[in-house]
């Protein structure tokens, strides 16, 4: 593994890290709408689909491993989409 594959190993546990702190952060009622905490965990799993792209090699390339990768990502980016949605449809009723 060189450098850069280290460089995104890095950067995915900022991003999933960053996700949940999104998503499971405690904040005054009413201050962090609920679709918001929806996509802070979508993008703690983009973050983690990353995270298991960075590992190269024949052992760490599984096929459990390159099943898991693009269905994470896929689940993350439509976990998203659905919660940025949501909350336009929710502030188009509000206006």
């Amino acid at each position: 593994m060189n450098f850069l594959d280290w460089l995104q190993i890095t950067f995915s546990l900022v991003v999933a890290l960053i996700g949940l702190y999104i998503a499971l952060s405690r904040a005054p009622r009413g201050r962090v709408l609920e679709t918001t905490r929806v996509a802070g965990v979508g993008v703690a799993l983009l973050g983690l689909s990353y995270f298991v792209g960075g590992f190269e090699g024949s052992a760490f390339e599984t096929p459990l491993v390159t099943t898991v990768e693009p269905l994470l990502a896929v689940v993350g980016l439509l976990v998203v989409l659905g919660a940025l949605f949501s909350q336009r449809r929710t502030a188009g009723r509000r206006r």
